[in-house]
């Protein structure tokens, strides 16, 4: 139903059925959880050939996505179907990625790495007292 491939900066997880449906849901839930427990803030849902997804598939997205952020992490949807897409951008959720194609997904999860990492030079120039010659 669901496969999980692992590398050391993201895991993929690839919906094999067309209907994300309860079934679905609740196996994608188990396996999130489990690949959080490990460490991993970078997830890709391959929903290639997902052509259906549920309510409770939507509002599954969007904890992800919301659980992922606040660690600096990232979620990308891989999925092609206009139905799937529209319903998810409907959804508003926020910063949500979705992409065509896994290579693109792959490119976002480094894009978001070196995001991160230039996030965190800023802050530790920021971190200077008087850095800049401006007095508080």
């Amino acid at each position: 139903m669901i496969l999980i491939e692992k590398t050391e900066h993201y895991a993929q997880l690839s919906i094999t059925s067309t209907n994300f449906d309860e079934e679905v849901n609740s196996d994608l839930e188990k396996k999130v959880v489990g690949l959080y427990k490990e460490g991993f803030m970078s997830i890709i849902v391959d929903c290639s050939p997902v052509t259906e997804i549920s309510e409770k598939g939507v509002t599954l997205i969007k904890k992800i996505n919301t659980l992922l952020q606040k660690e600096s992490g990232i979620l990308v949807i891989v999925s092609k179907e206009y139905g799937i897409t529209d319903q998810l951008k409907e959804a508003e959720i926020e910063d949500l990625v979705i992409l065509p194609t896994l290579e693109e997904a792959i490119d976002a999860i480094f894009m978001n790495e070196l995001e991160n990492d230039f996030k965190e030079e800023d802050d530790d120039e920021f971190d200077m007292e008087d850095g800049f010659g401006i007095e508080g």
